[in-house]
């Protein structure tokens, strides 16, 4: 479930545990924003490494891509949205003895 902000819709990060791609060493996920803003959150480290969690977003006037740490956007995101990623991440590059993502 999502909260919503007033001035914004929820964002959504559509079946997160199972829309995770691989890509070399990391994994990759859809997500758009609680503005409309979509793209792609890339998971290539645990949680304690800066930058293992990158947002990769394109502003909806298609401008120019642009990679951002997850800690920049977490509050365009829905909370259970943040959880969700940071569940992934955990189980992809963690030490947390939960199942690993198996990633397509």
């Amino acid at each position: 479930m999502s909260t919503t902000n007033p001035s914004s819709s929820p964002s959504t990060f559509s079946n997160p545990l199972n829309n995770w791609k691989q890509q070399g060493a990391g994994v990759v996920g859809p997500v758009t924003l609680n503005d409309g803003t979509r793209g792609r959150i890339v998971l290539i480290g645990p949680r304690n490494v800066p930058g293992g969690a990158m947002a990769v977003l394109q502003d909806k006037d298609g401008g120019p891509v642009k990679s951002l740490p997850l800690t920049a956007i977490l509050e365009r995101l829905a909370p259970a949205d943040v959880v969700a990623i940071l569940c992934a991440q955990e189980r992809q590059f963690g030490e947390s003895g939960l199942p690993a993502l198996n990633p397509s």
